[in-house]
């Protein structure tokens, strides 16, 4: 037996990427023989393959070629199947050829279709094609093509209603966009709303009842563990995959190793498919206190869709060229060309543009460039993309961004770019004009309009925040004196949230906020809204200025002050009549008593829960010393919930005390 022999069983993504990190870094590989054994010469990356069905890649662009990547890694290469494993002998059965001998064995296998669901009908499973393997699907798949603007045809039915059959639905509806299709859910299933709306618009039909055998199907119903680990002795779990440790070694077994599909850490189950992210986000929406002012599931399927498209290189050479020409007549702004001749999704080929790092503060200097300018050229260029165009460089970190010799801002890394709706801008366009007008009341409402402040909430204090933040101050840092006049307002603003993060301008903040450090590390005195404002002039007037825009604004503010006085006595009038029949009402509203008195219910409540605590210890100390011991359970109990009560209203109190201290802290001077 080889002293020391690591074969890896199976092609699967864990162990290409292993291979692939030996090959880019060989210091990295163990010492000793190793050897990849797998089914095939290549392995299909099963993220793109919906890419593949809609027509979208094709196939042998998603393929990963493991006899290559094996020998640039200098791990020896085995086509075979794999049948089983010989424990005592430690040795790895497969089909047709010699059994191959290991110390330590890495399993990553993979999963199959699952043929025993309960979506199937009799009969079925001997007529359809499972999804799995994805070259036998494919091959099905594309033997139905003759069929793809056939309207009269009979339908494919897709079994399945997990995101695996949604998916391939929609993807398949790309490809064929004429055919019937016909999606089979087991009874009883949910499908969220959404999906369902978009469903029927794709004019996918959904059916709970038996289907044909007659018709082409296609199987989605889940994944199974393969055969022989079921029957192997390997511990394993309802669905069949095989139990690990937090190291991934098997239960029982340190010589055996089990990852991706075919293996779960015990205590730790999780899902299968890629959707981890969004269903996590789905728990913390619904915790109330978390939830308010975020749309965490829309935040986590954004992410998603921008991280996704940077996978494919097409897309990311596509952003670069369209970024280039929007800058194309600006020579403070330097973008990459595309080698289109010499890109594919995989791979990206530009220019090559050197540069000096923008937070190698010493060599720009070195250099006699302005950092202060480049700060400048930096800030006007993003206005540029947000305003002007609609399509902006999401990840303006320092890596991505370089300056030349000539004192040109150089941008890098196009893979998450985000755009800007017309209605956004439309709403920013607003903004400015009400902003530049110190209309407080109509910026308020472009802003609830436009999704970043909740509309059911007291919008008294936001309301005088944006008036104090228009007329006194614009950027951090602020003021002492401003803070003494929120000093009312900052316990609802802290803690009512009432702004909140519209989907569509997640990565528009994120980049702001990202480049705006950038800006402040060139230039201390950096100020981004003091620089906006002569680029956002133009904007102040209308859409799309001309000679009588500035005529026309006047005109309308005219009218609006001139309709308001004509209304003015007619109001002052009911006021008072409203006065002298004691139906006014005025309400006070006093900022520093409220919080005091909010301190003081708090502090009462405090002490109240510490009594009762007390009081409850004493009950079970005693009554534990009783011929009854297990009653000190009953004070315990009941004493359970007041003690989390007054420990979250301990985290209050302190976090208000904070807030207090906020105001006197010298940093705001």
């Amino acid at each position: 037996m080889l002293s020391d022999h690591l074969v890896l069983a199976g092609g699967g993504h864990t162990h290409a990427l292993v291979l692939l990190r030996w090959a880019m870094n060989p210091k990295l590989r163990p010492a000793g023989m190793i050897t990849l054994v797998n089914q095939s010469s290549t392995t299909i990356y099963s993220g793109m393959f919906p890419g593949v069905v809609a027509g979208k890649y094709k196939i042998d662009e998603i393929l990963i070629d493991l006899r290559s990547l094996a020998s640039k890694a200098s791990v020896s290469f085995v086509m075979a199947e794999i049948e089983g494993i010989n424990f005592e002998k430690k040795k790895l059965l497969l089909k047709g050829r010699p059994e191959i001998e290991y110390s330590f064995l890495s399993l990553n296998i993979g999963a199959k279709t699952n043929l025993n669901s309960k979506s199937f009908i009799r009969g079925e499973k001997d007529l359809a094609v499972p999804i799995k393997p994805f070259s036998e699907s494919y091959k099905f798949i594309i033997a139905q093509d003759i069929h793809k603007y056939d309207s009269l045809a009979n339908p494919f039915v897709i079994i399945g209603g997990g995101f695996a059959g949604i998916e391939i639905a929609f993807s398949l509806r790309k490809r064929w966009p004429q055919r019937s299709i016909l999606l089979k859910v087991q009874p009883g299933r949910k499908i969220n709303k959404n999906l369902l709306r978009n469903l029927k618009a794709s004019k996918i039909e959904i059916t709970q009842k038996n289907t044909s055998v007659l018709y082409p199907t296609l199987l989605c119903t889940g994944n199974e563990s393969f055969d022989w680990i079921k029957d192997s002795g390997l511990p394993i779990d309802v669905k069949g995959r095989i139990l690990t440790k937090k190291t991934l070694q098997v239960l029982n077994y340190p010589e055996l190793f089990a990852v991706g599909d075919c293996g779960v850490i015990k205590d730790y189950p999780r899902s299968s498919s890629g959707v981890l992210a969004v269903r996590s986000a789905k728990v913390v929406q619904r915790i109330k206190s978390l939830s308010r002012g975020n749309d965490w599931v829309g935040i986590a399927k954004e992410s998603k869709r921008v991280l996704l498209r940077e996978l494919d290189f097409r897309i990311e050479a596509q952003y670069a060229a369209r970024f280039k020409q929007q800058f194309i007549d600006d020579s403070n702004i330097l973008i990459p060309s595309v080698f289109w001749e010499l890109s594919t999704s995989r791979i990206l080929c530009l220019e090559y543009l050197p540069g000096i790092k923008i937070n190698d503060i010493k060599s720009l200097k070195s250099n006699d460039i302005d950092t202060s300018l480049i700060a400048k050229i930096g800030a006007t260029s993003y206005l540029k993309q947000l305003v002007n165009y609609g399509f902006f460089h999401a990840d303006p970190h320092p890596g991505n961004l370089a300056v030349s010799k000539g004192g040109s801002l150089i941008y890098y890394d196009f893979g998450m770019m985000g755009f800007v709706s017309e209605r956004i801008r439309g709403r920013l366009n607003s903004m400015i004009k009400a902003a530049a007008l110190r209309d407080v009341s109509g910026l308020v409402k472009e802003l609830q309009i436009a999704g970043l402040i909740e509309k059911d909430i007291e919008i008294g204090p936001v309301r005088r925040l944006i008036r104090i933040m228009l007329n006194e101050a614009l950027t951090p840092p602020f003021d002492s004196q401003i803070i003494e006049k929120l000093s009312g307002d900052i316990s609802e603003l802290a803690y009512g949230k009432p702004f909140r993060i519209p989907i569509e301008l997640i990565f528009v903040f994120r980049a702001l906020s990202t480049f705006e450090g950038v800006g402040r590390y060139l230039d201390p005195e950096f100020n981004l809204i003091a620089i906006a404002k002569p680029f956002l002039l133009p904007l102040m007037t209308s859409k799309n200025p001309d000679s009588n825009d500035l005529f026309n604004e006047l005109g309308r503010q005219v009218t609006e002050i001139g309709s308001k006085a004509v209304g003015l006595p007619k109001r002052l009038d009911e006021n008072l009549e409203r006065l002298e029949q004691g139906d006014l009402q005025l309400q006070v509203r006093m900022g520093e008593s409220d919080r005091q008195l909010r301190r003081m219910i708090n502090a009462q409540q405090s002490l109240g829960n510490s009594v009762l605590l007390g009081s409850l210890a004493i009950s079970s100390a005693l009554l534990a010393s009783t011929n009854r011991p297990f009653l000190f359970l009953i004070p315990v109990t009941v004493g359970f919930p007041i003690a989390l009560s007054w420990i979250k209203l301990k985290f209050k109190m302190r976090s208000e005390s904070r807030l207090d201290n906020f105001q006197g802290r010298k940093g705001f001077k």
